[in-house]
């Protein structure tokens, strides 16, 4: 067997995590320094296109590599996409693809593949499908280009392409139908086990950024409970983790490294207006005004969380400077309903902090003579049941750049395709015409305000500081205003 037909039939059986040990004797390396990292729920599938929530993201973005990626403010880089440009009329998208790029499998990451890709996420059985339903054609120009025609305009398409549907796999990969637990990507991560509680990753020699990558390996561990995540980061089971703003005290005084930023991740509440409580603005309406959101902010976070009724920091393109504060009225909430009996099911994530929520929530609602009942499920049931509308309301974290604003404007603002208000479709259009953050920030805010002012499916609580907890010698861990955490850029000098 020649070396050239060895490294191949190598690469082959690393392609899948049942042959681990064979790659691993082959390299003949071990993991000098693994980073530990603990979450709160599990992935679901590791396949790009059977994913729509980002709470599984993490898991993915370690082993894929995204067409455009984006840096810690949530601006444009280069990934397997040096270039990218949009025409005038901002119905027609170029990639421009680097030329030394692989998969984990040993195959060429070319204009095809990409293009395979992408027809992959938009077609049926995708979960994907409807926010790349913007894409008319895509093609490829010749190795290392494509080009994506759309039917309307798509400012919005190089936002989407940072996240699941930029997630390139190997066409092999998709072929035998292994993505689902073994994803084969182009990421600086190699995935090497799954388990319930636990997914492992060896770092990747052949990525095409691996200078950049600092650690030999990572492991995710989920553990829903966040006393349990910020202990096993004080007792040294895992280097770090989130933690609730209420925890920054404790972490500290363990000698914990804390950083603090706001994501765009809103608490609150996600109403579904096909269900006979939530079908009229009125009682969305009073379900916001009964909601004692600084009492939420103050005994849930201990302060950190950032009362509003918008979904955006301050921090983000989109946030809106002259929105007002939210109003807590139970009398008005009262008199919104006009004496009538409101009850429902408020579904929630089997999460310490939404389930405290919840009870809060439940507790103020009763003021108003609104009757709340609470259902506790585990996360990936939560999202399935909102995403196929078998739920009343739900304590939701709501990502509204996910994957783009105007995505998220279509998909929750807008019933049975109809719009909540008039204007939403043409401030949709304004959004998408260009590409740039400064000139899609003025509709995106009309946008919420008008929603907002007819009752929003989608009703923000408050905004909380998204606080990473770690050891002291982890280096480089940042948290995003926008998209999963990476570990790409972490370093760990201390094991």
């Amino acid at each position: 067997m020649s070396i050239t037909s060895r490294k191949l039939l190598v690469a082959g059986v690393c392609g899948s995590l049942l042959a681990l040990a064979a790659c691993q004797g082959e390299s003949g390396s071990s993991q000098a320094s693994v980073l530990r990292w603990a979450t709160s729920a599990p992935m679901t599938s590791a396949d790009p296109i059977k994913n729509s929530s980002q709470v599984p993201a993490v898991f993915l973005a370690a082993a894929y590599e995204t067409l455009i990626r984006l840096d810690a403010d949530g601006d444009f880089l280069p990934g397997i996409a040096e270039e990218w440009s949009l025409s005038e009329d901002a119905r027609t998208a170029e990639l421009v693809l680097r030329d030394d790029v692989e998969f984990q499998d040993g195959t060429p990451l070319d204009a095809d593949a990409v293009v395979a890709n992408l027809e992959r996420a938009r077609g049926e059985g995708s979960l994907l499908a409807g926010s790349l339903s913007l894409i008319d054609a895509v093609s490829a120009v010749d190795a290392t280009r494509v080009r994506i025609e759309m039917n309307r305009p798509g400012g919005d398409i190089f936002q989407l392409l940072t996240g699941y549907a930029g997630m390139i796999a190997s066409p092999a990969a998709i072929e035998d139908g292994s993505l689902d637990e073994s994803p084969v990507g182009a990421g600086p991560f190699r995935m090497t086990s799954v388990g319930s509680s636990k997914v492992t990753y060896e770092q990747w020699d052949d990525y095409w950024d691996a200078g950049t990558v600092e650690v030999d390996g990572l492991e995710i561990h989920v553990m829903s409970d966040d006393t349990a995540r910020l202990s096993a980061v004080r007792s040294g089971q895992v280097d770090a983790t989130f933690i609730r703003p209420g925890q920054r005290n404790e972490a500290e005084a363990a000698g914990l490294e804390v950083e603090t930023k706001p994501r765009v991740s809103a608490y609150g509440l996600l109403f579904n207006p096909n269900s006979p409580a939530f079908g009229a603005a009125a009682t969305r309406q009073a379900v916001s005004m009964a909601i004692d959101r600084e009492a939420i902010s103050h005994s849930i976070y201990d302060g950190g969380c950032s009362v509003t009724t918008q979904l955006f920091p301050e921090n983000y393109w989109a946030h809106d400077d002259d929105v007002e504060a939210p109003r807590h009225d139970p009398e008005a909430a009262a008199d919104l309903i006009a004496g009538e009996e409101l009850s429902f099911t408020l579904l929630t994530p089997s999460i310490t902090d939404y389930q405290q929520q919840a009870e809060v929530i439940q507790a103020q609602l009763a003021e108003a003579g609104i009757a709340a009942s609470i259902e506790v499920k585990d996360s990936a049931e939560v999202i399935e049941r909102t995403r196929s509308g078998d739920y009343d309301a739900a304590v939701f974290l709501l990502q509204a750049a996910d994957p783009d604003p105007t995505t998220f404007a279509q998909t929750y603002f807008t019933v049975d395709g109809v719009p909540l208000t008039p204007e939403l479709p043409s401030l949709i259009d304004q959004a998408r015409s260009t590409a740039a953050p400064q000139d899609r920030s003025e509709p995106v805010q009309a946008i919420h305000r008008a929603v907002n002012a007819a009752g929003s499916t989608a009703v923000g609580v408050c905004i909380p500081d998204t606080v990473f907890a770690f050891r002291p010698g982890v280096e480089g861990l940042t948290i995003p205003v926008v998209g999963p955490y990476s570990f790409r850029d972490v370093e760990k000098t201390d094991d």
